[in-house]
């Protein structure tokens, strides 16, 4: 998957999923989604997110260095609905060979 989201606009049941899992904050901290959701140890996403090399922007707030990353919730339900149609796209077209 390319580094850029392709979905212009998050399908509105993912982000609400979203929103009642990490509450109402619309900026979840990327220690929180990295195991679950990029399948990779919060050290690894740390040194991505240094690297600008997560599928997704993360930012923190504030100049600290110890301020923790955070990604936006419709960044991570864009991330989230792109695997999903890419998962699609290649089911339909396996379903069609049949």
């Amino acid at each position: 998957m390319s580094k850029s989201s392709k979905a212009s606009t998050p399908n509105l049941i993912t982000i609400n999923v979203l929103t009642a899992r990490y509450g109402m904050n619309p900026l979840v901290e990327l220690d929180k989604i990295a195991e679950e959701f990029l399948k990779m140890s919060i050290a690894t996403a740390r040194r991505k997110a240094n690297n600008y090399d997560l599928p997704f922007p993360v930012m923190r707030l504030g100049n600290s260095q110890k301020s923790p990353y955070v990604v936006h919730i419709t960044e991570l339900a864009k991330y989230i609905d792109n695997l999903t149609e890419q998962a699609t796209a290649r089911w339909e077209k396996f379903q069609m060979a049949a």
